[in-house]
């Protein structure tokens, strides 16, 4: 069954989600037009499980794995690394993977702003326009 509060932030939320039905006064045919799985005295799904057989939802555990002993006399067995040291190294191998492109990608967005920048600011787009056309004097 669903509660009180529920169904009102249901109702507040999706005002045309009736939850749990009643038959109306006003119906045409005289009985509710509601789907019988609607009801809430059918189970949920009651229509599509009834007929499949309860031994197909029967989950059997995976048979226990043969761990090896540990034995210190044998040195070539190498010591494993627990599951957090694991995922350590492989995000300090991720990082320093992909610095040289976090790097780029900072230099490029700096670029483009400092462009943007020139593009909008009149002073800055005359000062550069300025020293543009001095070194076009100086090269003729």
């Amino acid at each position: 069954m669903i509660d009180d509060k529920s169904k009102v932030t249901l109702a507040v939320e999706c005002p045309r989600v009736t939850v749990n039905p009643q038959p109306s006064l006003f119906d045409l045919s005289g009985y509710s037009k509601v789907p019988i799985e609607a009801l809430s005295s059918v189970p949920l799904d009651h229509s599509v499980v009834e007929d499949i057989d309860p031994k197909t939802w029967a989950v059997s555990a995976a048979p226990p794995r043969a761990v090896a002993p540990a034995n210190p006399n044998v040195p070539s067995a190498p010591p494993e690394i627990p599951m957090a040291e694991r995922f350590r190294l492989a995000y300090v191998e991720r990082e320093a993977r992909l610095a040289p492109k976090r790097a780029k990608r900072e230099r490029q967005r700096r670029r483009r702003a400092e462009r943007d920048y020139m593009m909008v600011d009149i002073d800055a787009r005359s000062v550069a326009l300025a020293a543009q056309a001095s070194r076009n004097l100086r090269k003729s």
